[in-house]
């Protein structure tokens, strides 16, 4: 039978709405768009899948994952899997929103897809790394995992849509060519080994939610003013406890986009 574009869609937004963005690890909600894509081009490739084919894909993209996520909802059978019972939710809706419009930029600049679902990036470029990013406009344009982007060895093409009003009203795009040692030097910071170790040791507890608290404003107030990407630290009482890093919007529009060149894709 044909399966409609409109019904993955579905599959997405339920995938979506299991994954709290702020209880999980970044690396693991990508992956889950990477794998939505898998399914999404295998269906542009053969034209027409069965439920049951979908269901399975979509499946094993979770099993893949079930270590690192660790809550699985997922019948063992997925023949008893009714996938017409997903329903979008806010987080899904967010993630859907972000892939459409990383959908449509690479259908603009006919870029190629990464078809890997684990690649740090979303496209590539004339053999060029491209991450595309679509934000409110306004708000801080976030960069996911802290030590990944602090250890890049590439330098890559950042795209970043702004939106105002409606999230499909992009008002702005900015095309950055990105050198990689330049973009890591804003990462720098001499207790970076130390942070990281004195964060292990504190547990997703609520009773070390104190300590958790101390040692936010502790590396916040140590971060060094001079860089252009802040921290962001992320925990909750379940497995996520994470550093992230960000560009903030007056980092961005003041300094960031005057750093690194303006890129035109032809």
């Amino acid at each position: 039978m044909k399966l409609e574009q409109k019904y993955l869609d579905h599959i997405y937004s339920s995938i979506g709405g299991k994954i709290d963005g702020d209880s999980v690890q970044e690396e693991i909600v990508n992956k889950i768009t990477k794998g939505y894509k898998r399914v999404v081009n295998k269906l542009n490739d053969k034209g027409t899948l069965t439920k049951a084919t979908v269901a399975n894909e979509v499946k094993k993209l979770y099993d893949d994952l079930s270590e690192a996520l660790g809550r699985i909802d997922l019948n063992e059978s997925t023949s008893d899997w009714k996938i017409p019972a997903f329903y979008p939710e806010k987080t899904g809706e967010r993630q859907r929103h972000g892939f459409d419009y990383e959908n449509a930029v690479i259908q603009k600049y006919d870029l190629k897809r990464s078809d890997n679902y684990t690649s740090k990036y979303d496209a590539f470029y004339l053999g060029i790394p491209v991450q595309i990013k679509c934000i409110k406009h306004g708000c801080a344009i976030e960069m996911g995992d802290y030590k990944r982007n602090k250890n890049k060895q590439e330098d890559f093409i950042l795209i970043v849509g702004f939106w105002k009003g409606e999230k499909d009203n992009i008002v702005k795009e900015s095309i950055l060519y990105i050198d990689h040692a330049n973009f890591t030097k804003h990462l720098t910071f001499k207790n970076d080994k130390k942070m990281v170790a004195e964060m292990d040791l504190i547990s997703n507890l609520v009773e070390d939610d104190n300590r958790w608290k101390v040692f936010c404003n502790k590396y916040k107030s140590e971060w060094p003013d001079t860089n252009l990407l802040d921290i962001r630290f992320k925990r909750d009482h379940k497995k996520q406890k994470r550093i992230q890093c960000a560009i903030s919007w007056s980092n961005f529009v003041n300094k960031f986009v005057n750093e690194f060149k303006t890129y035109k894709l032809k």
